[in-house]
Parts: structure tokens; sequence; C-alpha cells
């Protein structure tokens, strides 16, 4: 079979297959504090730990720096368990048939993520001819593929959002990125009590507290801002620490904190994109009938973006583009 594989499709699948192999961590083989972070992590929060060296955003920094710390340890707990995490689950020749069958779904031009999902509904019905759809379903949704799906579905929306955003032009993606490079400059010249050089003025000024507070009310962080700026630092120095060889990257390190203000900030368009999105659809699916000049050059603009950026072709813009008006900006474009 030859066809376009559409951004994700493969992707789905493929996390599919490690949540089902995901075992629920023991608290009891944890000292505190960590005992109560491991307690509470769910099976999408451990296969992103394992998978990017993320902790969940719901964390404060100290507790995301303590996990994050721990992975290690986290990884290896069920290696002298008769059944360990990881033996058990969705097999590399199921997914292989759940990708083959969803290539031939006559509903999609392309191996689409929506067809993948379709496919994998069909293989959870299959409950008594798999061990790992059999498992108890445990608290933080360990072995529970109903929730795996729905989860995956959302997590898939969330993306081609952000894809459509970023496709849009509405706001220039480098601006978080040197937004928070300077706030990381005025917060550490604040940290050490100094001054620091205008670099229009030559004169030296005190840290800029209206730029520190603009980037702290994007981030919404429960602590307070002395709090947050001296975590900050903190990790800065401890990722020092663990890479004395590599240049230091703010949005690398901070990815959540530069996703916040980024989310922050589209939040104020959501409007905006989801009337884009519906032109989208209109162009792609509709030949463009009843667009203006300026909607057809915005919607072939954007789906230039898809393709050239994202890996898209027609018919998998198209797809995601009516995914989303149907699903995420319903509300708005009734």
């Amino acid at each position: 079979i030859k066809c376009h594989v559409a951004p994700h499709a493969t992707e789905i699948a493929g996390m599919f297959a490690v949540l089902t192999r995901l075992r629920r961590p023991s608290p009891d083989r944890y000292d505190k504090p960590l005992r109560g972070i491991v307690s509470e992590l769910t099976v999408l929060e451990k296969m992103d730990l394992y998978a990017k060296g993320t902790a969940p955003a719901r964390l404060d920094d100290e507790s995301a720096k303590v996990l994050r710390s721990a992975v290690d340890l986290i990884y290896h707990e069920s290696d002298t368990y008769p059944i360990y995490e990881g033996s058990l689950g969705a097999s590399p020749r199921e997914m292989r048939t759940v990708l083959l069958d969803a290539a031939q779904d006559t509903h999609y031009q392309c191996l689409s993520p929506f067809a993948v999902l379709e496919e994998l509904d069909r293989l959870c019905d299959k409950t008594s001819e798999y061990a790992w759809l059999q498992e108890e379903r445990l608290p933080g949704g360990y072995h529970d593929h109903e929730l795996f799906r729905v989860e995956l579905r959302e997590r898939l929306l969330t993306t081609l959002e952000d894809e459509f955003r970023v496709a849009s032009g509405l706001v220039d993606e480098t601006r978080y990125n040197d937004l928070f490079d300077r706030y990381v400059t005025h917060v550490s010249f604040w940290v050490k009590g100094e001054k620091l050089r205008n670099s229009l003025t030559g004169e030296y000024e005190d840290p800029d507290q209206r730029l520190m507070d603009e980037v702290e009310e994007l981030l919404g962080s429960p602590d307070k801002p002395e709090q947050l700026r001296h975590s900050l630092i903190n990790t800065i120095a401890a990722w020092a620490i663990d890479h004395p060889d590599e240049s230091m990257n703010n949005a690398s390190i901070f990815a959540g904190h530069i996703r916040r203000m980024r989310d922050a900030v589209f939040r104020e368009r959501h409007s905006a994109v989801a009337k884009l999105c519906r032109d989208v659809v209109v162009l792609l699916r509709e030949e463009g009938a009843g667009l203006s000049e300026s909607q057809n050059v915005a919607a072939n603009q954007c789906v230039k973006e898809l393709c050239g950026r994202f890996g898209y072709e027609r018919v998998s813009a198209g797809d995601a583009a009516v995914a989303l008006s149907r699903e995420r900006f319903r509300d708005v474009l009734a």
C-alpha cells in the first residue's frame, strides 16, 4: 500500500502501544517527597516522562525537578517483577495491522490519524483475544484502553490546533522565545540584586519590573513571583551542572513555560483561528466557494505553511481542518 502518511498517524499508534505496556508505580518503593509525586502520576504523564523527560505541568518547579531526577529509578522499578513493565501490551504486529487497515479506510485519502483511532476502537473490541485488554483498570488510567483512546484523540486535536495557530501567522512564533530570553536575563540580575546595561542608552538600570510582571502573568504560575524567579535560576544552575559541555537553550529547558505563555496569547486569538480553519475547509473541500479574496489568500497561505512546515498534504490538511471545525471550534463557528 502506497499513500500519503498524514502527520501524527503513526505517532498515535505508537503512543497507544506504549500506554498499554505501562504499569502503575508503587509509591511504597520511594522516599518522600518523591513518594507523593509518584502516587499521583497518571499513565499519560508517565509516558511523557519516559519519552520527553517532561514533568506534568500541574507540578511546581521543585516537584518537577524531583520527578525528572528520578526517571531512571522509576524506569527500573519493575525489573524484578514477574510481569515487569513493558512485558504485556499491544504488540508491533498488532499495531502494524492497525496501520495497514487504517490506510485502506475509504473515508480518507491517506493514512489518517483519525482512521488509526477508529481502527484502535475495533482492536479494543476484541477483549477475549488479547490478555492486555483484560487487565484490571487502575487509578491514574493504567490499563484503561478506553481512556487511552479518548485522551489520544484530545491530544491529537490539541496538536492540530497548535499547528493551525502557528500556520495562521497571527502571532510570530519567535516572539515567545525572545520574550522569555529577556525575562530570564532580567530575573538573573534581579536575583543577584544587580543593574543591567540598557543596550539603547548605555545606562545601567534596575531589572524591568514591568517585563517580569508581564511574563509572570502569562505563565499563570501558582508560585509567588519571588519564588518563581529563584526557582527559575536554580533550574538553570542545575542544568548547567548536569550539562557542562552544552550551550544553554531556554526554549528547551523551559519548554513548558514557553508553551504556557503561547497558550495565554493564543486564547485571545481563538476566534480568529477558528474562522481561518473554517475557510481552509471551504478552500479544500468546496473549492473556495464563497470566500472573499482576502479569505482565499489567508487560507491558501495557511495550507502552504501546514504542508511546508508540518508535513501535510492538502488532503490531510483538509481532514485536520474538518475535525477541528467540528470538535474544537463548533461553538465559535455556530
